[in-house]
């Protein structure tokens, strides 16, 4: 894992004239319009337009995400070629995105079911203290479960765009190229994941802070959500591209050794 690392920084610094280009054109963007819109789409408040918004917004990202892949994969591409390849693949991505949203929703649904006839109410957090405590566990495995799953699938998205597999064998593939390597790749993530919620949260924090202010000073709370939206993306943006780029030649290096 840490040749992985020195070899993808490494990249990102020999190819950063295409790699930061098309992060801050897919990435930064996209994290932009998610999170201005999740300020006007919440459970108790939807917003039609705002929903719409962080649905293109995401799929945007995933765009870049893909392009970026392609970049690792496939070098001397240009920009633009990078985007065509990645766009060329969304289909297949967000096909197998759903299947296991299905997935997932299927094992999540009993758990919920017997919640609510426990009496848990989500929108009343004191509640879910009253329900018993095999559910609790019973969702916690449920949960690592799911979490497992992703991590064997961590490295589907960069098989889709170099090969192009079927859906079942996009599945199986993910599956198999992380064989042997799961544990090693579910620390690295639990640590990625860890820096993203304390320095995205640190920078959310006082970026808001800041720009709520300097936005009631302007009389507009509108514009202190984007300028700590434009200054939060930041943030994301890199720690997205150093994750996308790092998953994309760890594929490379067990693709070519297996």
């Amino acid at each position: 894992m840490n040749q992985i690392w020195d070899e993808s920084i490494a990249f990102i610094r020999h190819e950063a004239a295409l790699l930061v280009p098309l992060a801050l054109a897919t990435l930064y963007v996209g994290d932009v319009i998610t999170n201005l819109a999740q300020d006007f789409a919440t459970p108790a408040k939807p917003n039609t337009a705002a929903t719409i918004a962080i649905l293109v917004g995401t799929i945007w990202s995933i765009v870049g995400q893909l392009s970026i892949v392609s970049l690792v994969l496939k070098p001397g591409q240009s920009v633009g070629e990078a985007l065509a390849h990645g766009g060329a693949r969304l289909g297949k991505v967000l096909l197998v995105a759903l299947i296991l949203g299905v997935v997932v929703a299927l094992a999540l649904t009993p758990i919920a079911v017997i919640a609510i006839a426990n009496g848990a109410n989500p929108a009343v957090p004191e509640t879910l203290q009253k329900l018993p405590g095999w559910l609790g566990l019973l969702m916690f495995a449920v949960l690592g479960a799911l979490i497992w799953l992703g991590i064997r699938l961590s490295l589907m998205n960069a098989l889709i765009v170099d090969r192009n597999p079927g859906v079942v064998d996009a599945l199986k593939g993910g599956f198999r190229l992380t064989q042997g390597i799961a544990a090693r790749l579910a620390l690295v993530i639990i640590l990625y994941a860890l820096i993203l919620l304390v320095l995205g949260s640190a920078v959310k924090f006082v970026a808001g802070s800041l720009f709520s202010l300097l936005g009631a000073a302007l009389g507009s709370a509108f514009a202190g959500a984007v300028m700590t939206a434009l200054v939060a993306a930041i943030v994301n943006t890199g720690l997205a591209l150093i994750a996308t780029v790092f998953l994309a030649v760890l594929y490379r290096r067990v693709r070519d050794t297996r």
